[in-house]
């Protein structure tokens, strides 16, 4: 059976940043607790450890899964018997069209030092961070929690009087 309200559009939604520090689960192994700052569903408001990188361009974000197999053979017939997962990968996909601290730190992977009238890049490296993910369609949200992702690529940016300038990035999870 079709039910055409679980068509979804991202109408709208933001990209947010965090400290990976800030995210970290405390306790031991089977008995963990998570951070104060990770996102527990989809609607609740984020604690202040997270920022939004501002507006991304029009393609929004795209999510791509990469995941290869062993494929494992027996001698009888060389039949196939089992595969083996030996990658599984996540990766998002955006572009930055705002210019400000947050994206420029997360573009760059340093720490941006903002002034009155400029953004100083510099510092320290700043590593892996945490990622959410807010779609939004109306009242209902998907949101996705990357507790610990690295910016894996990065692209040109180009500086131009007919578009805005373009922070794309690639974070893999």
């Amino acid at each position: 059976m079709t039910d055409a309200s679980n068509v979804k559009v991202a109408v709208t939604g933001a990209v947010y940043v965090a400290d990976i520090a800030d995210l970290a689960a405390t306790g031991t192994p089977g008995n963990w607790t998570p951070s104060a700052n990770a996102p527990t569903d989809a609607d609740t408001a984020l604690t202040s450890a997270w920022t939004a990188v501002g507006y991304i361009s029009e393609d929004g974000v795209v999510e791509a899964n990469d995941t290869e197999n062993e494929e494992i053979k027996a001698w009888q017939n060389s039949d196939i018997v089992r595969k083996v997962i030996t990658k599984n990968e996540t990766s998002y996909a955006f572009t930055m069209i705002e210019t400000n601290a947050q994206a420029l730190s997360l573009f760059y992977g340093k720490n941006i030092i903002p002034t009155a009238t400029k953004h100083v890049i510099g510092g320290a490296l700043t590593g892996k961070v945490g990622i959410v993910i807010d779609a939004v369609d109306g009242t209902q949200a998907i949101r996705r929690y990357i507790p610990s992702a690295e910016v894996t690529e990065r692209g040109e940016v180009s500086i131009t009087a007919a578009d805005a300038v373009g922070y794309e990035v690639t974070v893999t999870a």
